[in-house]
C-alpha cells in the first residue's frame, strides 16, 4: 500500500472516531418519535457528525491515489 493509501486509511478511521459519539446520540433518539426535542436532538447529531468529519474528508481527498491525480506522462 502506497503512502497516500495509509494517509488516507488513517484519516478514515479518524473521521469514524470523531463522528462516533454524534451517531450514537442519533440512534437514542428515534427520528420518527413525535417528540420535538427528539426531532432536534436527532438532527443536529446528524448534522454534527457531518461538520465534525469535514475537515478530515477534505484532508482526505488532498491523498488521492497519483494516478487518479497526475496526468500520464507518454
Amino acid at each position: 500500500m502506497s503512502l497516500n493509501g495509509l494517509i488516507r486509511q488513517s484519516l478514515e478511521m479518524v473521521e469514524e472516531l470523531v463522528a462516533m459519539p454524534f451517531l450514537v446520540a442519533q440512534k437514542i433518539w428515534p427520528e420518527d418519535s413525535t417528540s420535538t426535542t427528539d426531532q432536534v436532538i436527532n438532527r443536529a447529531a446528524g448534522l454534527s457528525a457531518g461538520l465534525a468529519t469535514m475537515p478530515f474528508k477534505a484532508i482526505r481527498e488532498i491523498f488521492e491515489d497519483d494516478r487518479q491525480q497526475s496526468p500520464s506522462s507518454s
